[in-house]
C-alpha cells in the first residue's frame, strides 16, 4: 500500500502483505507516523483504488461523547481540484473497544454532494433563520411570516397608502403595493406570471369600471372599535394552482362584486349604492308584463358563521357569529356558513355577515320582463326604476307626448294632491336620466312643469316616471339579459335596496317612501269602537242587545271583521264575522263586558291586532228614557198634560207627581198625581192646581227614568183663593214618630242600635255616638188629624223637601279595598237609594168621638169628600248608609167646589154687570183675562157679591172702552 499527500509527485510505501483471501475474512492494517495536516491519497499496488483521505486537522477527528442512541456526525470535506470522480474512505484510528460497558462501533451512513453557487431568486422574498436545533427537539419549527406582498398595477393618480385618489385619471398605471381588492383583480387578469396576461389584454379588462368599485372600496367605514378603516380590503395568499374562473370569484366576493364577459371583454358590477340608469313600466315592456318571484322562506337565514384571519392570532382562521335577533324570532335558529375570502379585519367580516342576513331578508325578490332593443346595451349591475301599476295601484309612467326643457306633457294625468312633493324622471336623448321636482299646484293634470331646467329635450315617445314623496317606483339590480330573439331581450332582476349600506355600516334604518298605494304587512285594526244597547220584543218577552260599532279599517285589504265578546272573568266567545262597521248581539245579559274587533283580509288570514274596548250592559235594568215634550194647557178648570211617547220596548207606564211650588220643585219632594197612566198614552187631563207637574216613565223592572220632566202652571191662581188650611209639619215635626228622629237638619231614619243600648266598655265601642247604619224603614205621623166640621169634597195637595243624609263618613276615594269593589256612586249620595211615600186616610165622623179611619193609602194629589183627613209620612232605604231627610212636609186643603167660566165676553164702554146663574155660597175668587187690551189700559171690578161683579174698561186716560175679556169665578160648595 502506498500513500502521497495531494499535490506531490511521488508515492510512498506504507506497507505490504499477501496470501488472504475474501473468504477469510482478514483484514490488514497499516500505520504512518508524523504525518502533517492536509489532504492525502491512498492506493493499493497492483490495482487501480485510489482513495482520497480526509483533511486532517492536526490534532486529528475527534468524536466524543455519550449517547444510548445512535449519533451522526457530519463533515464538510473540500474536494480536490482536477474534477470527478472522487474515492473516499473513513477509516477509524481509534481501537475498537474491549469492555463491555463501551461501544463505539463506527459506521458510515451517507454523504451529499455539495455544490456552491450563487443563486438568485426573482419575484421571491427569502428569509433565513438559523436556530438551536435542541430548543425545537430537532424538528424544523413552524414558521410564520407578515409580508406586503407583490407589488401591482395602480392607476398612476393613486395614493395606496393614503388611499386617496388626486384628479382625474387617464388611464395609466404605476406599481405600488395596495391591499385594494379592485387592483388585486385587475392584476390576476393582465399580469403574464402571476395571471392571466397571456390570455386576456389589458384592455379588453373594463378598468373605468373597476377604478369607481376601486374608490368605493377605499372609502372609510368603522372598523367597531371607534376608529375608521377601508370598506374592503384583500389580504390574501394565492399559494396552490387553482381554476382561473374561481380565483377570481373568490377575490371579486371580498368587494361585493361580481364579474362577467360582456362584448368581448371582463366587466364588473358591485353592490353598492347606485342611482337608476333605466325607467320602466308597462309603456316599454313586452304585454307591460312583470312576471315577480320570491325567495323561498327555507333559503333565508338567521345566523352567519363568517370564518375570516384573526391577525391577533397569527393569522389563524376565527370565526365570527353574526346574528339578526328579528330573524330568529320570525325563523328561529338558521345558520349558515361563508368565507370571508382574505380579510383580516373582524369589522369587515361582521359586515358581511350582516351584508347577507338583510339581503336574504329585504331583497327577497326578482322580477323578470321583455323589453325591446333599448335594452340591447343593458349590463348586469345596473339599477333599474320600475314602476309596476298593478303592483303600485297607481300609474305614475308612460312615454312623452311632447317636451321642452321646462315642462313635459305626459300619456296619463297626474293628481297632484297637497300636502305632497312630487318629482319628474324623464330619459334623455344621451342614454341619462334626469330628474326635477313637479311645481304643478294640487288637481289633475297633463302638463307637467318642472322646478329646473333640463340639460336637454326629451325625445317624444321617451320614457317618464313621476315620484310622489307617498309613492316611489321600486328599484331592481339587474342580474342577467338574455337575447331570445333579434331585438327581444329578457331582463332578470333583483330587488334593490339603497337603504341597506347604512343598516349593515352605521346600524342607522332610514325610512323609505311607499311603493304602492296597497298596503303590505299585517292588517291595520279598525279604529273607534263603541257599543250601543237596545231593547227588542222576542216572542212574548223583551230583551236586551247591544249593537257594537267600528270605523273600518284604514287598510285597503281588510275585506272581514271579527267580533268576540267575554263576560268578566270569562273567556272570549266568537259572535260573528260581518263585512260592515258593525254588529248586533242580542240576548244579553247585564254586567262587565270585554269586546273587541279585528280586521281580516280576503283571504280571513293575515288577522289585524284586536281593537278591545270594556262595556257595562244595564239590559232591562237600565232606566227608561227620560220623558221629552211635557206640556199643560188650562181649559175650564182642567190641566190637560201631554208628551211625546217614550219608545222604550219594555216601558209599563207613566208616573205623575205635583208639586204646589212654582220655583224648585223636584221629583222626591212632589206627591203622587197619577200613579199608572198607560204606556200607550201621551197625554191625560188632571185638576188645573198653581204649581209644578212632573211626570217620568216606568219600565216592567220598576225603573224610572234617571230625570223627571216637569212643566209649570201659574194660570189657575183661582186655587190659591179658595184655600181652606194648611197643614205644616216642618220644622218642628211634633207629630209621632217610629224608627226616625229629628236631626239638626230634618228628619231622617234612626240608627239601627244606639251607641247607649250597646253591651261591653265604653272604650270598646267604635262609631259614632247614636250614628251608624240606618234602619230600613220608619214613619212620621201628623201631630193631629184635620177636622172641616162637615163633608166638603177637598183638593188635597202636598209639598215635601227631601233630600239624603249621608252617614257613610267617607268619599268614594277613601274607601279602603279594591276600586270594582266599592259599591255607590262617586263622591256623591245614592238618591235612588232613599223613598219616601206620603199616605192619607179619611173619616166622615166627627174624629173628636169614636171615629171609623178609611185604611192608609197613597196620598195622591186630588179631591176627597171627608170631614176629617190624617197624614203620615214613610222613610226607607236600600242601604243602610244612606237615610232620606225630610226638612219640609205641608199639606194643603182647598174647596174648589164650583168653578164658573165665561170666555169671549163683550164689555161696552159703560161697563157691564155680569149675574151668576147660580149664586155661590160665599163670595168666589174672581179671576179676568183680557184679550185686546192696549198700551194703558186698566179695568175696574165693583160690587163684587156670591152673586155676581161689574166690570168696566179705560184706556190710558180713564175714559171708558170697550174690551173683550174672559172670567173665571171659583168658590166654596156647599155641604154633601
Amino acid at each position: 500500500m502506498e500513500y502521497r499527500k495531494q499535490g506531490t509527485t511521488p508515492w510512498l510505501m506504507m506497507g505490504s502483505a499477501s496470501g488472504s483471501t475474501r473468504e477469510n475474512d482478514d483484514s490488514f492494517n497499516h500505520s504512518v507516523s508524523n504525518l502533517v495536516s492536509g489532504i492525502y491519497e491512498l492506493r493499493l499496488t497492483g490495482c487501480s483504488i485510489v482513495s482520497a483521505l480526509a483533511t486532517v486537522p492536526s490534532e486529528g477527528i475527534l468524536i466524543s461523547g455519550k449517547t444510548v442512541s445512535p449519533y451522526e456526525a457530519e463533515y464538510r470535506i473540500d474536494l480536490p481540484a482536477g474534477g470527478a470522480p472522487w474515492n473516499i474512505r473513513l477509516s477509524r484510528i481509534t481501537a475498537d473497544s474491549t469492555a463491555t460497558t463501551l461501544n463505539n462501533d463506527l459506521y458510515w451512513s451517507s454523504y451529499t454532494e455539495v455544490i456552491d453557487q450563487k443563486l438568485i431568486y426573482p419575484d421571491s422574498a427569502m428569509v433565513g433563520l438559523q436556530v438551536q436545533a435542541s430548543a425545537f427537539g430537532g424538528g424544523i419549527p413552524a414558521r410564520g411570516y407578515e409580508v406586503y406582498g407583490r407589488i401591482i398595477k395602480v392607476p398612476i393618480n393613486y395614493d395606496p397608502i393614503a388611499r386617496t385618489y388626486t384628479g382625474l385619471w387617464n388611464g395609466t398605471f404605476k406599481s405600488a403595493w395596495t391591499d385594494n381588492p379592485a387592483w388585486v383583480v385587475y392584476d390576476l387578469l393582465t399580469d403574464k406570471r402571476a395571471g392571466l396576461g397571456d390570455s386576456i389584454a389589458a384592455a379588453n379588462v373594463d378598468k373605468w369600471g373597476l377604478y369607481e368599485i376601486a374608490k368605493y372600496c377605499d372609502e372609510l367605514v368603522s372598523d367597531g372599535t371607534g376608529g375608521l378603516e377601508p370598506r374592503f380590503r384583500f389580504n390574501g395568499v394565492i399559494a396552490t394552482a387553482a381554476d382561473a374562473y374561481q380565483v377570481i370569484n373568490l377575490v371579486v366576493s371580498s368587494m361585493r362584486a361580481m364579474t362577467y364577459w360582456s362584448a368581448g371583454g371582463v366587466a364588473f358590477a358591485q353592490d353598492s349604492p347606485a342611482t337608476p340608469t333605466r325607467l320602466a313600466s308597462p309603456a316599454n315592456v313586452v304585454d307591460g308584463l312583470f312576471v315577480y318571484a320570491g325567495t323561498p322562506l327555507k333559503s333565508r337565514h338567521s345566523v352567519v358563521q363568517v370564518t375570516w384571519n384573526d391577525p391577533s392570532d397569527g393569522y389563524r382562521p376565527a370565526v365570527e357569529l353574526v346574528e339578526d335577533s328579528t330573524a330568529i324570532q320570525n325563523y328561529g335558529w338558521r345558520p349558515t356558513d361563508v368565507v370571508a375570502y382574505g380579510c383580516t379585519s373582524r369589522a369587515q367580516a361582521i359586515r358581511l355577515g350582516k351584508w347577507l342576513l338583510d339581503t336574504e331578508k329585504n331583497q327577497n325578490q326578482t322580477v323578470t320582463f321583455r323589453a325591446g332593443f333599448d335594452y340591447a346595451d343593458c349590463r348586469p349591475g345596473e339599477v333599474i326604476a320600475i314602476q309596476d301599476p298593478d303592483y303600485a295601484a297607481a300609474r305614475m309612467a308612460g312615454r312623452i307626448m311632447a317636451a321642452t326643457t321646462n315642462s313635459i306633457t305626459v300619456d296619463n294625468p297626474i293628481e297632484v294632491v297637497a300636502g305632497q312633493s312630487y318629482s319628474l324622471s324623464v330619459a334623455l336623448p344621451n342614454g341619462t336620466i334626469a330628474t326635477a321636482a313637479i311645481t304643478n299646484s294640487a288637481g289633475s293634470s297633463s302638463v307637467l312643469t318642472l322646478a329646473s331646467t333640463l340639460a336637454q329635450t326629451p325625445l317624444v315617445g321617451a320614457m317618464w316616471m313621476v315620484t310622489a314623496s307617498n309613492l316611489a317606483p321600486r328599484q331592481f339590480r339587474v342580474l342577467a339579459k338574455k337575447e331570445l330573439e333579434p331585438h327581444l331581450f329578457e331582463i332578470t332582476a333583483l330587488l334593490h335596496d339603497q337603504t341597506k349600506y347604512a343598516r349593515v355600516e352605521q346600524g342607522i334604518t332610514l325610512s323609505q317612501a311607499a311603493n304602492s298605494l296597497v298596503e303590505t304587512g299585517q292588517l291595520k285594526p279598525p279604529l273607534n269602537l263603541a257599543s250601543q244597547e237596545f231593547l227588542y220584543q222576542s216572542i212574548a218577552s223583551v230583551e236586551a242587545g247591544v249593537t257594537i260599532s267600528w270605523q273600518p279599517s284604514p287598510d285597503a285589504r281588510a275585506r272581514y271583521y271579527e267580533v268576540e265578546l267575554a263576560a268578566s272573568g270569562q273567556s272570549f266567545l266568537p259572535q260573528g264575522t260581518v263585512t260592515g262597521g258593525g254588529l248586533d248581539i242580542k240576548n244579553i245579559s247585564a254586567g262587565l263586558y270585554r269586546v273587541r274587533v279585528r280586521a281580516k283580509d280576503g283571504f280571513l288570514s293575515n288577522p289585524s291586532p284586536w281593537l278591545e274596548a270594556s262595556i257595562t250592559i244595564y239590559g232591562k235594568i237600565l232606566p227608561p228614557a227620560d220623558v221629552t215634550g211635557f206640556a199643560v194647557n188650562i181649559i175650564d178648570g182642567q190641566a190637560y198634560l201631554s208628551w211625546n211617547a217614550v219608545t222604550d220596548l219594555d216601558l209599563s207606564h207613566y208616573w205623575l207627581r205635583y208639586s204646589p211650588l212654582t220655583v224648585g220643585a223636584n221629583w222626591a219632594g212632589a206627591t203622587d198625581l197619577v200613579v199608572k197612566v198607560s204606556k200607550t198614552a201621551t197625554s191625560v187631563a188632571v185638576p188645573a192646581m198653581v204649581g209644578t207637574y212632573l211626570i217620568k216613565a216606568v219600565d216592567e223592572s220598576d225603573s224610572s227614568s234617571s230625570n223627571a220632566a216637569l212643566v209649570t202652571s201659574t194660570i189657575n191662581a183661582l186655587d190659591g183663593l179658595n184655600f181652606v188650611a194648611t197643614l205644616t209639619e216642618s220644622p218642628g215635626f211634633g207629630g209621632s214618630k217610629t224608627g226616625v228622629y229629628l236631626s239638626p237638619t230634618g228628619l231622617v231614619l234612626d240608627t239601627a242600635e244606639l251607641f247607649d243600648a250597646v253591651a261591653g266598655l265604653f272604650d270598646s265601642r267604635t262609631g259614632l255616638f247614636d250614628n251608624g247604619t240606618r234602619l230600613a224603614t220608619g214613619s212620621y205621623q201628623f201631630a193631629s188629624p184635620y177636622d172641616l166640621g162637615a163633608v166638603y169634597t177637598s183638593r188635597l195637595t202636598a209639598s215635601l223637601t227631601v233630600g239624603v243624609a249621608d252617614f257613610s263618613n267617607n268619599l268614594f276615594d277613601d274607601a279602603p279595598g279594591l276600586f270594582d269593589d266599592r259599591a255607590g256612586l262617586f263622591d256623591t249620595t245614592p238618591d235612588d237609594a232613599c223613598f219616601t211615600q206620603l199616605y192619607i186616610s179619611t173619616t166622615n165622623d166627627n174624629p173628636l168621638a169614636s171615629p171609623v179611619w178609611s185604611a192608609w193609602k197613597p196620598f195622591i194629589v186630588g179631591d176627597y169628600t171627608a170631614r176629617a183627613y190624617r197624614f203620615k209620612l214613610d222613610l226607607s232605604t236600600n242601604n243602610p248608609l244612606y237615610s232620606p231627610r225630610v226638612s219640609g212636609l205641608s199639606v194643603q186643603i182647598d174647596m174648589p167646589d164650583r168653578l164658573l167660566v165665561n170666555n169671549d165676553v163683550v164689555c161696552p164702554a159703560g161697563g157691564l154687570t155680569i149675574a151668576y146663574a147660580q149664586p155661590f155660597k160665599e163670595k168666589p175668587a174672581l179671576a179676568i183675562a183680557a184679550q185686546n187690551m192696549a198700551t194703558g189700559d186698566t179695568y175696574a171690578i165693583t160690587a163684587a157679591t156670591k152673586n155676581g161683579f161689574t166690570i168696566q174698561f179705560f184706556n190710558s186716560v180713564g175714559t171708558g172702552v170697550s174690551r173683550t175679556f174672559d172670567w173665571h169665578a171659583k168658590g166654596f160648595g156647599q155641604s154633601t
